[in-house]
């Protein structure tokens, strides 16, 4: 009996401290003083920690993180009546950065804070006691998860980006007066589409602003910027055309916003039949070639560029087509024109209407470089495409009978005016009459204000008349003059 109740008391001591080790290994107690960073003690992530913050004072916990991830607090507590906040747990980075602060009311039995995306690293928990009367036990555990396709705070400037890689989904949340920022890289020329998702909120209020932009080391260049509502759980971006290169994605929260998870996917393919942006000016136009459809998307006040050259005078026919929408304003306006370096020439231009899904226009025009503007009416946020085509114009040759085909000249309408002076001068015994003219021309402004200058030729013309004809003509005169006189003569007489 009495070995029976020894080996039965053995059995049990050991149970009991294998339950106090398994308990010990998954939970930590606050030792004093640590009351600052410096002092913080040690703790590991996914145990509980516990603990009794003074009135007034504070604790500080640190921790490492040995890979990248994300992290929420869990913050326990025994309830009562007062709706106070009493503590406030704050988590803190290596440098006393703020990274995200949870705010704790007695009425709380639990509370969670958001997820954070961190990088691996060293970090702190403080937690701070507002009651001036009261100390408050707590437990609190840090619950990490290992994971490479959050964000890393802190990432709200250039500097600190977070790069990511097109084509996958990354998760983050925006905090009151946050920005994420985040870097991409694409390899070659292509399309580029961002998508955002959030959970559903009952408001027409914005939760935050999405930009796409580039960045030379000193200076933004925003390619494209929208408003994400709290309504919408998703948004999305049109499509754009941009070169091979590093983007930036900046989300920046509405000042009135709290804190909102999101997540996010860049969506991108290669291809060689958009515009690539900026293509704003005629200087950065975007160059295409004759017989292959090309697309972009119109947004904001700018205009797009496109440029293209025909080697051949030609009659060139472009094709604008759009999604179609039932309306009857202008979509977008197309222009044809010329550029000589300083100046801009509108050659044609025609429109197209919201429910008129493909429109074309042609114009004849001589071997040269040209370009194609594309403004939006009404037209927001839309994509398009257009194509461009040419039929060349044949030049005939003089034929046997000597009469040419002028049908692939270019006509002057410049009306011209005649000066006429003339002169008699000797050549060789012979004196010829020369008839001199100069021609001169008008400048034709079009409505945009641009004008062509047609050129100002002062050609001479000279008519050779021989002085034998000269001659001819005077004795006629004398002849004519010569026989009048004999003829009074003749009547005189006669009358006498």
């Amino acid at each position: 009996m009495k070995s029976s109740t020894k080996h039965f008391f053995t059995i049990f001591f050991f149970a009991l401290v294998f339950f106090t080790l398994t308990v010990c290994a998954n939970a930590a107690n606050e030792r004093e003083s640590n009351d600052s960073i410096n002092s913080a003690n040690s703790i590991s992530v996914n145990e509980h920690v516990y603990g009794s913050v003074e009135s007034w004072g504070n604790d500080y916990f640190k921790f490492t993180l040995s890979t990248d991830g994300y992290l929420n607090i869990t913050y326990n507590q025994e309830a009562s009546d007062n709706t106070s906040i009493f503590v406030s747990v704050e988590l803190l980075d290596i440098n006393n950065k703020t990274l995200n602060t949870m705010s704790i009311r007695r009425t709380a039995e639990t509370t969670t804070s958001s997820n954070v995306g961190l990088p691996a690293g060293t970090y702190y928990i403080g937690l701070s006691n507002s009651h001036h009367q009261y100390d408050y036990e707590y437990d609190f555990i840090v619950n990490f998860v290992s994971a490479s396709d959050w964000e890393k705070e802190h990432n709200d400037s250039i500097a600190n980006s977070t790069s990511i890689k097109p084509n996958q989904t990354y998760y983050g949340c925006l905090r009151i007066h946050d920005k994420d920022v985040y870097d991409f890289t694409i390899s070659q020329n292509g399309t580029v589409c961002l998508t955002i998702n959030h959970e559903y909120y009952d408001s027409t209020s914005t939760m935050g602003y999405a930009r796409i932009f580039t960045y030379d080391g000193t200076e933004q260049n925003k390619l494209y910027e929208y408003k994400v509502k709290l309504n919408s759980q998703t948004s999305t971006t049109l499509k754009l055309g941009l070169p091979a290169g590093k983007y930036f994605f900046e989300f920046e929260s509405d000042s009135r916003s709290y804190e909102r998870p999101y997540n996010f996917k860049v969506y991108y393919a290669a291809a060689d039949n958009w515009e690539i942006t900026p293509n704003y000016k005629l200087t950065d136009a975007t160059a295409v070639q004759i017989g292959k459809t090309y697309n972009g998307s119109l947004y904001g006040i700018e205009d797009d560029h496109y440029s293209f050259t025909i080697d051949k005078n030609s009659t060139l026919k472009v094709t604008f087509n759009h999604k179609y929408t039932d309306s009857a304003s202008t979509f977008a306006y197309i222009e044809i024109m010329s550029y000589d370096g300083s100046s801009e020439t509108l050659l044609n231009e025609f429109s197209s209407k919201c429910n008129n899904k493909t429109t074309s226009s042609s114009v004849s025009l001589p071997a040269g470089q040209y370009y194609i503007v594309i403004s939006k009416a009404s037209a927001e946020n839309a994509e398009y495409n257009f194509m461009i085509e040419y039929t060349t114009n044949a030049v005939v040759s003089p034929d046997s009978t000597g009469v040419s085909n002028k049908e692939n000249e270019a006509e002057s309408n410049t009306p011209t005016h005649t000066n006429h002076d003339e002169s008699i001068t000797p050549n060789n015994g012979i004196s010829d009459i020369e008839i001199n003219h100069e021609e001169q021309s008008n400048t034709t402004t079009r409505h945009n204000g641009n004008s062509i200058s047609n050129s100002n030729n002062n050609n001479k013309n000279t008519v050779e008349i021989p002085i034998s004809a000269i001659v001819a003509l005077v004795a006629v005169v004398i002849i004519a003059a010569g026989g009048a006189v004999i003829f009074l003569i003749i009547k005189k007489q006669k009358n006498n």
